[in-house]
Order: C-alpha cells, then sequence, then structure tokens
C-alpha cells in the first residue's frame, strides 16, 4: 500500500500543508517527527513521519511524495463537490 492510514485521516488542509512544505523543500522526504511538529503538533508528527518514512523507502522523493499528497487532496475535494449530484430515481 502506498498511501498510509495517516495520510488519509489527514484533513484536506493538513494535506495541502504536508504538500506544500515538500515541494518546496521546507520538509525532506525524511522529516522527522521534530520537523512536522511546528507543522501539525505533537499528536501527528510521529505518524506522518513514519508514512514519509515508508514513501521514502519506497523510492519517493519530496516532489513526488507532494504530487501523491496532492491528488489525495484533490480526489477528496473533487468527492465532496460531487456528493448529491446525483439523485437515483
Amino acid at each position: 500500500m502506498i498511501v498510509t492510514p495517516t495520510l488519509l485521516a489527514l484533513p484536506t488542509r493538513d494535506l495541502e500543508t504536508l504538500a506544500t512544505a515538500l515541494r518546496s523543500s521546507r520538509l525532506g522526504p525524511n522529516a522527522g517527527a521534530a520537523d512536522l511538529q511546528s507543522f501539525f503538533g505533537h499528536a501527528w508528527a510521529a505518524q506522518i513521519a513514519g508514512d514519509l518514512q515508508g514513501l521514502a523507502t519506497l523510492g519517493f522523493s519530496g516532489a513526488q511524495m507532494a504530487c501523491t499528497i496532492e491528488l489525495i487532496a484533490q480526489a477528496r475535494t473533487a468527492e465532496a463537490n460531487t456528493a448529491g449530484l446525483i439523485d437515483l430515481v
């Protein structure tokens, strides 16, 4: 599994923040919990760090992680925008 449960559990705004930080190199693919605490607080930092480490182990660069995380956020937004548009009769 490429995307980990913690990334899927993050609010969309936090996914966007993480993707932006990775894309701008404010965070690297091997960011540790201490690096992530200023962005996400103590509760999420260790879990996100573990997820990023898992992706890094698979060979993902920071830019590739950012792209993947952006796609998750975009899919979530698209789903929210289309919810309720189809009315089965």
